[in-house]
């Protein structure tokens, strides 16, 4: 059984992912969320070749959050940032 801590995450991604739905025919230039399984496989070769221990990122366009949402970027020092209102709103 989930705990409510599990439950409230799994409610928040399915919030993101109906916001990013919305998003991606809304015609905002350059807007090309990456689906999870492609920033899961980034993430895993970022760390094959970095050394160990949290690490330090810098988001600087980070859409919706998309390469962040993953399992992988959990524990680290994460700076994301987003020009965009519509998607800000959603990165926030």
């Amino acid at each position: 059984r989930e705990g409510t801590a599990q439950q409230a995450a799994r409610r928040a991604q399915r919030e993101v992912l109906a916001s990013e739905k919305r998003l991606i025919n809304s015609g905002i230039p350059g807007f090309f969320p990456t689906p999870p399984a492609l920033a899961s496989n980034l993430w895993r070769g970022a760390l094959d070749l970095l050394p160990s221990g949290p690490l330090k990122v810098l988001e600087p366009s980070a859409g919706v959050g998309s390469m962040l949402a993953v399992p992988e970027a959990q524990g680290h020092d994460i700076t994301a940032g987003e020009l965009v209102p519509s998607l800000r709103a959603v990165l926030e």
